[in-house]
């Protein structure tokens, strides 16, 4: 769902002010640019948001390392 980006500082910033604090789990794949990744980070950062983490889907077609 996409969202303007005045939006989702108001709402991250809403969301910092909750007791318990919610994690914010940002959901990426291979074709997001990085630059939007670090911009979305910094503004949760900028928002009060302390825990802050990347999930990412496995690459499929791979195999499995350690094996």
């Amino acid at each position: 769902v996409a969202i303007e980006r005045t939006a989702m500082i108001e709402r991250l910033a809403v969301e910092a002010q909750r007791k318990p604090q919610p994690e914010l789990h940002l959901h990426v794949d291979r074709t997001l640019q990085f630059q939007a990744l670090a911009t979305v980070m910094a503004d949760a950062q900028n928002a009060g948001m302390v825990k802050v983490g990347i999930a990412t889907d496995p690459i499929k077609g791979t195999e499995s390392r350690g094996q």
